[in-house]
């Protein structure tokens, strides 16, 4: 897995979305993002085995998990403004998810 490209992408989202006027890419870019936080959240979730539950990063991990996969199943509206804060959203669950993968100890 290359965290550092899943990183970028989402920041790019971040940082671009905006700019981003066509419905179908918008839709595109949330089923990247959604596949990312399911490639991201069993990596957390390894990290979380290596700790004890009352770990601090493994608290606020296991939070993080539950975060992102409540963001990850809702349904956007179909409006362009919808769908860039839909994809943001999606893209700062995942920035968070790296970074609670490093915490616990994940490969950068």
């Amino acid at each position: 897995m290359d965290i550092e490209t899943i990183q970028q992408a989402a920041q790019d989202v971040i940082d671009n979305g905006a700019k981003i006027t066509d419905a179908d890419e918008l839709e595109t870019i949330i089923l990247l993002l959604r596949g990312m936080i399911m490639v991201l959240i069993p990596e957390v979730e390894k990290g979380l085995a290596e700790h004890p539950k009352n770990h601090t990063p493994s608290i606020c991990a296991r939070a993080g998990i539950t975060e992102a996969r409540t963001r990850a199943h809702i349904v956007p509206g179909s409006d362009i403004p919808q769908l860039v804060g839909h994809a943001q959203r999606l893209a700062r669950g995942v920035l968070a998810l790296i970074r609670h993968h490093r915490k616990l100890g994940g490969a950068a």
